[in-house]
């Protein structure tokens, strides 16, 4: 039994599937079946239920499973721990869903302060199966706890509407006032959508004509023209408005979004992690 066992067995494991699994592997699909069977022998008991080309994990292949899951984490984390006490571990993951609209300044601000550290950007989510980033940030409509969770912003939302919206006379909003208003929001999956629809549920209406869009520059431009009301957060969203079109006003009850900043649990906390951490507390911080 050797560690290429152990990463072959888990990957078939966790797809169910010969020909998917050996494709991830870079691997034949020949190959992968037979170092199955091999596995499966040493291990003294079958692992799989086989139907036809299919397979399916077995009680014992589940047991299995679970720990050879965590050796290969455990594994990794040490390998990542030795690369970064002996400075041959220098680069960064960073996952951005939230606020980016500032990750130019952000990329430019950390080569700036660790040039000798590689940055990695992509959208990757931290409650997939597998997360690969190292650090996480995104945003939500509530509190966020736990032991790798850094807060970095909390800000209030105004409610954004076209100067010539009947609204603009009042200088507190109500939620209750919108009832007859059509809303923009984000896409359903995002955070600012549900803290859209909670407002409005709480206050006792359904949001009208609750059109989604995929960014915030869309939702400016509709609200400038007169087609509706969005939520607005005062400190990522508010400042990039320069249109003389919209109006934001204070809502009368707290309205508030979070800035979330999350650790890859499974990922040794590196030197570089640590870096790009403490750079992002400290520019959200100045905001």
């Amino acid at each position: 039994m050797n560690l290429l066992h152990l990463k072959y067995f888990k990957t078939a494991a966790e797809l169910e599937h010969i020909t998917k699994a050996a494709d991830k592997l870079f691997i034949s699909q020949p190959s992968l079946s037979k170092s199955l069977h091999q596995f499966e022998e040493e291990v003294g008991v079958p692992l799989f239920d086989r139907e036809g080309k299919g397979i399916r994990l077995n009680q014992n292949g589940k047991i299995l499973l679970e720990h050879i899951t965590k050796a290969l984490d455990e594994i990794d984390y040490g390998l990542a721990e030795i690369k970064d006490k002996n400075h041959q571990y220098r680069e960064v993951s960073l996952s951005v869903t939230a606020a980016t609209q500032f990750l130019p300044e952000i990329i430019l601000g950390f080569q700036s302060a660790y040039p000798d550290t590689e940055m990695y950007i992509n959208q990757d989510k931290p409650n997939t199966k597998e997360p690969k980033s190292d650090l996480y940030l995104y945003s939500s409509n509530m509190p966020v706890e736990g032991e790798n969770i850094t807060p970095l912003l909390v800000e209030e939302c105004y409610i954004g509407m076209s100067v010539n919206n009947p609204l603009t006379s009042y200088d507190v909003i109500s939620p209750s006032m919108l009832k007859d208003e059509h809303f923009l929001t984000m896409q359903n999956h995002l955070p600012l959508y549900k803290l859209t629809y909670e407002l409005c549920e709480n206050s006792g209406f359904t949001p009208i004509s609750h059109l989604q869009f995929d960014n915030r520059e869309t939702i400016f431009a509709l609200i400038s023209t007169g087609m509706g009301v969005a939520l607005i957060p005062s400190k990522t969203w508010a400042p990039y408005i320069n249109d003389e079109n919209i109006c934001l006003k204070p809502l009368s009850v707290s309205c508030e979004r979070y800035i979330i900043l999350q650790a890859n649990s499974k990922h040794y906390f590196s030197e570089s992690m640590r870096q790009m951490s403490n750079y992002l507390i400290n520019f959200f911080k100045n905001l």
